[in-house]
């Protein structure tokens, strides 16, 4: 099977595989809450800082003006904070940070819009800081700052490129700052995405790799149930609870009888199919809550809680023995379209817990006991 691309796009840096992008979001949900609540708070702070400059270079009868363009501007960071703690914020999150980047620059436009041109130069420094934040500090992806802070160049060149021309020195001048900021940003802030979003599938294949692992080092390979291993840990678990509850279970131990002559006579990989089909007959005898285990060879062992009398264990019982007993259609390698039907029967043993059984190792103990006693009786 095909490994799916998890390469993230060149520009956007979006996962090209859906189902990995939702997967990354989902894991970098928190960070982006709490990362992009900080950093609001944090540019607030400085955004309102810098209104101090108003009284000294905006024109007196526009102060009332500036002040509301930056009450607004606040106002949107508030509902921006509201916002984070609404479920929308999971899909939206990283636009709404852009979306606070590029309303903190427009309304820095807005209060240049009423100074006069030799005013400009103490204010242009806090656009530059602006694109800093939106590329840097506030937590958006990066293609978001990038379209947030080419909308505000592109704004300001409107401005003070064609409605109100500046000189062309000065004009010149502030956009080299402007881009190179955005250059020195947007590369700072595509290297870092660019590295989480690597590291995040470098730590899911290390998750996979490790389940895998811990899989196979807790199952049979061949019938894909619970190995010795997970069978004792059940165990253990079950009787755990069986003494805080009270109510306990039973472990049955089932040998297929017959089965080493499957091996002898029809070759080992028709024994494999007979033992995969063995485990798929008895794992749909069992409740969901049950275990069912193979220990190696034509041994299995099944854990069942709740069974606690006579009655409830020979109906379990008979209902195992039952597609034990039903024929096992094989085909051998090199008859192509022969079937053979190979019939098998079960010997089975039983151990009630809680009861003298201390552990898990005695109680499977006592049932392999039970079961070679049933084997010996109908031999």
């Amino acid at each position: 099977m095909r490994e799916p691309d998890v390469r993230p796009h060149p520009l956007t840096l979006r996962f090209r595989n859906p189902a990995q992008e939702c997967a990354y979001r989902t894991a970098t949900l928190p960070r982006l809450r709490w990362h992009g609540r900080v950093a609001l708070w944090v540019g607030l702070a400085v955004y309102l800082v810098f209104g101090l400059l108003d009284k000294h270079y905006v024109p007196g009868h526009l102060l009332p003006y500036a002040w509301s363009v930056r009450a607004f501007g606040a106002l949107g960071a508030l509902a921006l904070f509201a916002f984070s703690w609404q479920p929308q914020y999971a899909r939206r999150g990283s636009e709404a940070l852009m979306v606070l980047g590029l309303g903190a620059g427009l309304s820095l436009l807005g209060i240049f819009w009423m100074l006069p041109p030799q005013s400009l130069e103490y204010y242009y420094a806090g656009l530059v800081l602006v694109i800093f934040y939106t590329y840097n500090f506030s937590g958006t992806r990066f293609v978001h700052a990038l379209v947030a802070n080419a909308v505000l160049l592109a704004a300001y060149n409107l401005l003070y490129g064609w409605l109100r021309p500046l000189p062309p020195e000065q004009w010149v001048g502030h956009n080299l700052y402007f881009i190179s900021a955005n250059v020195l940003g947007g590369t700072g802030a595509y290297l870092a995405e660019y590295h989480r979003r690597r590291l995040f599938v470098m730590e899911r294949r290390l998750y996979a790799d490790r389940q895998q692992y811990r899989h196979h080092a807790l199952h049979d390979a061949l019938t894909g149930l619970p190995n010795r291993m997970l069978l004792l840990d059940r165990i253990e678990q079950a009787l755990t609870q069986a003494r805080r509850t009270g109510v306990g279970g039973v472990v049955l131990f089932v040998d297929l009888d017959g089965f080493k002559s499957v091996n002898d006579t029809h070759g080992h990989a028709a024994g494999d199919q007979v033992l995969r089909e063995a485990a798929r007959r008895l794992r749909g005898c069992l409740r969901e809550s049950d275990t069912l285990a193979r220990l190696g060879g034509d041994e299995f062992v099944l854990l069942s809680q709740g069974v606690t009398s006579d009655e409830q264990l020979w109906a379990l019982a008979d209902k195992l023995r039952q597609v034990i007993e039903t024929p096992f259609p094989v085909q051998r390698p090199g008859d192509e379209g022969v079937v053979y039907l190979l019939n098998l029967s079960a010997s089975i043993g039983s151990c009630f817990f809680p009861g003298e059984s201390e552990d898990a190792e005695e109680l499977l103990q006592r049932s392999d006991e039970a079961m070679y006693r049933a084997k010996q009786a109908l031999s």
